[in-house]
């Protein structure tokens, strides 16, 4: 809390710091009324009032959901509409016009002098000048943030993940699987397993930390995952697990799809009731369609299927590493619950 309140009394220190600019830099050092009124400090006050306006609107708005969406059309065309408001709304509101001040008499011939001049033009080269560089500032502070909270949410959703899936219950419970295939005498099957559950972790610890992987590595850990649950839960639940298209040359962010696959196995998983997962992998040229289908477990909390842990990092970092760039739909009731995601490959 106190961190919020010292960063809003830095914000409102700044924009007061640089609203007492025009009248700092006044040509007369004790301006009056009328001066304030009407003159170029009044004109710039509004300037300056219009530019930090845009300059939070832009930061806390248009970049985000503009901008970083790749919807640069609008997002460039505001921002000239906003150094139009800049340049213009001054001058309607207090046009230039000669007001009937009290110039002393050493200052008259400066003031004819100033009179005979075209100060528009550097009044509105000025401001364009003090607007771009505000509006670069801003593209560069709020990306650099992004960028950073980017990382951060990357982070945490590996730590996330690597607690919610590699931990002892799934070690047990996987190798018990294992287990119980070498005592029914299938050691190639148990073999098999035994690579494929080193391969993850391995895939867990060395790729994991990239920001992007390849496609065709992220599927191989997603099927490695599926065919260890089928291990372990045997004929206890129907599984169907499609996967088409191409994946050579195509990338993607690591352990994204993996928690709405595990979501349906933590959830979908019924030992006294008919329980069926399906999950389906499309890959075409530039996109990947994905979908995962489950029946709901009934003696569990219905509500922690719908908005897990998991979930919700999956959701953040879809939305961070591909604003814009993806459809997330979400569907549920009470028997069924499934996810349809179409994602822009990299």
């Amino acid at each position: 809390m106190n961190l919020r309140l010292g960063r809003i009394a830095l914000n409102i220190a700044a924009c007061l710091t640089f609203l007492s600019i025009p009248i700092l830099l006044a040509p007369d050092a004790n301006p009056t009324w009328d001066f304030m009124v009407h003159g170029e400090t009044f004109r710039d006050l509004i300037a300056y009032s219009i530019m930090i306006i845009y300059f939070y609107a832009n930061y806390f708005y248009f970049i985000p959901n503009y901008f970083l969406r790749k919807k640069h059309l609008p997002f460039y065309l505001i921002a000239l509409i906003a150094l139009v408001l800049v340049l213009f709304i001054p001058i309607l509101i207090s046009p230039f016009e000669h007001h009937h001040l009290i110039i002393p008499p050493e200052l008259k011939e400066h003031a004819k002098r100033m009179e005979q001049g075209p100060p528009i033009f550097f009044i509105l080269s000025h401001n364009i000048f003090l607007f771009i560089a505000l509006f670069l500032y801003t593209m560069v502070i709020r990306i650099s943030n992004q960028w950073k909270q980017t990382q951060k949410e990357k982070l945490n959703a590996e730590l996330a993940f690597l607690k919610a899936q590699v931990n002892p219950h799934f070690l047990f419970n996987t190798l018990n699987g294992i287990y119980a295939t070498a005592l029914d005498e299938k050691a190639m099957h148990s073999a098999n397993a035994i690579v494929q559950l080193s391969a993850m972790m391995r895939y867990v610890m060395t790729e994991a930390s990239e920001t992007y992987v390849s496609l065709e590595k992220e599927m191989n850990y997603i099927t490695s995952y599926i065919e260890l649950q089928k291990i372990r839960l045997g004929n206890t639940v129907k599984i169907d697990f499609t996967m088409t298209g191409l994946v050579e040359g195509k990338k993607i962010a690591p352990l994204l799809l993996i928690p709405f696959v595990e979501n349906a196995f933590k959830h979908g998983v019924n030992p006294d009731y008919p329980s069926y997962i399906l999950v389906n992998i499309l890959i075409k040229s530039t996109d990947l369609e994905f979908q995962v289908y489950n029946t709901i477990n009934k003696t569990i909390n219905q509500g922690a299927a719908y908005s897990g842990l998991g979930l919700n990092n999956a959701r953040q970092r879809l939305e961070l590493l591909y604003p814009g760039q993806h459809t997330l739909k979400i569907q549920h009731d009470a028997n069924d619950f499934s996810i349809f995601l179409s994602l822009h490959l990299k």
